[in-house]
């Protein structure tokens, strides 16, 4: 890598080679999970991409919008404060915790639901582009039992019940599948059958999320003291989701508001394909966080924190130019009387790299988050991602006018680079993490190549395979890949 002696270092860190294949595992577990829920709005682009115009895609794609963000608010980043103090304490501890964070939970929700029920009339005309107050109604159900099973998921993450969390998430994922599928596809109930499903699947999800909840709750547990300290770490958390929220889905609303809803619709979907990236790196923070918080306690932390950071973004780099080289022929694929994708939204596909290229950027700064966590200066990443939030919000007026969804995507990428550029620079003084910047820029280079391929030349079998190697291959052909990673990944490969 950088160097003979850091790379010698690095190997000799203690445990890095069990460290590394106990955080794949964990983290593949976890793809499995959340990969079967978020993988939904993939496997049910066919179904809304054929059923439904553009223009009422957009207003699921806002009523999905504002899930996201409510979701945000309605945890007020006690979720973030429960893994971290949950995690390696005691059993009397650990019903504490749990305890004074759902308890509190169940008082905010009852709160903040009742003022949308209340005002669900004007809302739906502000938030979805649609007089449909039964459609806030399904909403706020949504959301109610969002914050009630999201708990003690995180419970399952932080005791490292992988396998549960990955089954759990599956039922979830089949609900929800098979909600669409009848309520959408065989009653033709468009929007209002999509929304239904979803709530379907989340009261669900709270039913058998229950015996956690029961078995870690105690009136009796509620501790002030414990709440205040719960909220010192988490409530930065809030303004942080918030703008991250901002970042990714922003640009939905400017889109409405500066172009028209089929617009919408179809920048909406094509967001989807390029979120795929986001699979792979949802399942990796799921596996990292509790990873890290316990490795950062041990010695060589940080140049395991270096090699892992350089593995995944040579993973996420191919993923990237595999996904963009493929994509327009994967969404062709006839699936009897339809298509992957429908035809009309086939256009929009232009935009799937820079959607990849935003989230590839997002991971650099999951990568980055042991720094602020393992030393307790959370109120940094409210700075991190309101940078990102700006730059979104003002790329996204100059930009969309200019060059409509194509802006937009260029927005999400560039905002995202700022975020993770702001909090390297702010992470290198409080936790310095020795990077293999040689490799780095290697992987950089080699990647810029191919997205400048991906959007200027023509896309054939060639380009595309061509596309498909060009990481590992680039690697290989540079000196990238030394004699000593070679047998790490034979270890590794034979090990698996």
């Amino acid at each position: 890598m950088e160097t003979a002696t850091q790379q010698d270092q690095t190997e000799s860190a203690p445990g890095f080679r069990s460290d590394f294949i106990h955080l794949g595992r964990k983290s593949m577990a976890y793809i499995v999970g959340h990969v079967a829920t978020r993988a939904i709005s993939f496997l049910l682009l066919p179904l809304y991409t054929n059923a439904l115009a553009p223009a009422d895609y957009a207003v699921l794609s806002l009523a999905f919008t504002f899930l996201a963000f409510s979701g945000i608010v309605f945890h007020f980043g006690i979720d973030s404060a429960l893994l971290r103090y949950y995690t390696g304490v005691d059993r009397l501890r650990q019903k504490e915790v749990f305890s004074t964070v759902y308890f509190a939970q169940l008082v905010v929700t009852a709160a903040l639901a009742a003022i949308l029920l209340l005002a669900r009339k004007p809302l739906g005309p502000l938030l979805l582009g649609a007089a449909r107050p039964d459609w806030i109604a399904i909403l706020v159900g949504i959301i109610i039992m969002d914050s009630l099973w999201a708990h003690p998921m995180h419970v399952l993450r932080a005791e490292g019940r992988a396998k549960t969390f990955a089954a759990v998430s599956l039922l979830n994922a089949g609900v929800l599948m098979a909600g669409n599928i009848i309520l959408v596809a065989g009653y033709g109930l468009g929007i209002t059958g999509a929304l239904l499903s979803n709530l379907a699947a989340s009261c669900v999800m709270l039913l058998v999320n229950l015996p956690t909840v029961l078995k870690n709750t105690s009136p009796g547990a509620f501790s002030k003291v414990t709440f205040k300290v719960l909220l010192v770490f988490g409530l930065p958390f809030l303004p942080a989701g918030l703008f991250t929220m901002i970042m990714e889905l922003s640009d939905r609303y400017f889109l409405r508001w500066l172009t028209d809803m089929p617009t919408l619709g179809l920048y909406s979907a094509s967001h989807k394909l390029g979120a795929l990236m986001l699979l792979l790196i949802i399942g990796f923070s799921l596996g990292w966080q509790p990873f890290y918080l316990k490795r950062g306690q041990q010695p060589g932390a940080p140049l395991a924190f270096a090699r892992i950071t350089t593995y995944l973004i040579s993973l996420l780099a191919w993923a990237l130019l595999t996904i963009g080289a493929w994509i327009d022929r994967l969404i062709r694929i006839p699936l009897g009387p339809i298509t992957v994708f429908g035809p009309e939204y086939w256009s929009a596909t232009g935009i799937v790299p820079l959607i990849l290229l935003g989230y590839f950027f997002f991971a650099t700064y999951v990568l980055q988050m042991p720094a602020v966590n393992l030393t307790g200066r959370t109120k940094w990443v409210m700075f991190f991602r309101g940078s990102g939030a700006a730059t979104k919000l003002l790329l996204n007026l100059l930009l969309i006018p200019i060059w409509g969804i194509m802006g937009a995507a260029s927005a999400t990428a560039m905002a995202f680079a700022v975020m993770t550029t702001v909090a390297y620079v702010i992470n290198r003084k409080i936790y310095p993490v020795p990077y293999e910047w040689l490799q780095l820029v290697r992987l950089g280079l080699l990647l810029g190549l191919g997205i400048f391929m991906l959007y200027f030349i023509p896309d054939t079998i060639g380009r595309n395979l061509l596309l498909t190697i060009w990481v590992p291959a680039g690697l290989a052909l540079t000196g990238g890949i030394t004699q000593a990673e070679w047998r790490q990944l034979k270890a590794l490969a034979g090990r698996s």
